[in-house]
């Protein structure tokens, strides 16, 4: 009777430890969802924040090259009446000069 008294309480105290195990397990198994969860909605933010730099810093760079595209037309377009004033200048003494025909 006292052997089957003793096993009984083993059984009983197994089966409690067991939902105990099993209680924690549950908790823990919820709190690394949890963990992963606010993982997951953290690195999500910081992708948002990467590609709204990204784009700013993109933004940044095509308003850079568009006023640098626009700084070299007009040099190019300076370049270009310089250019042809020096032609003119040469052209017009060229023309004042009136050399002889050649025989």
């Amino acid at each position: 009777v006292y052997i089957v008294l003793q096993q009984a309480r083993l059984i009983v105290e197994t089966r409690r430890s067991a939902k105990e195990v099993k209680s924690h397990r549950e908790l823990a198994d919820k709190a690394e969802a949890s963990r992963f969860t606010e993982l997951q909605e953290t690195l999500l933010r910081e992708v948002r924040r990467l590609d709204e730099q990204a784009a700013a810093r993109s933004r940044e760079v095509v308003g850079r090259l568009d006023a640098l595209e626009k700084q070299l037309g007009q040099r190019f377009d300076e370049a270009a009446r310089t250019l042809s004033a020096c032609v003119g200048e040469v052209d017009d003494k060229l023309d004042r000069l009136q050399l002889p025909p050649p025989r």
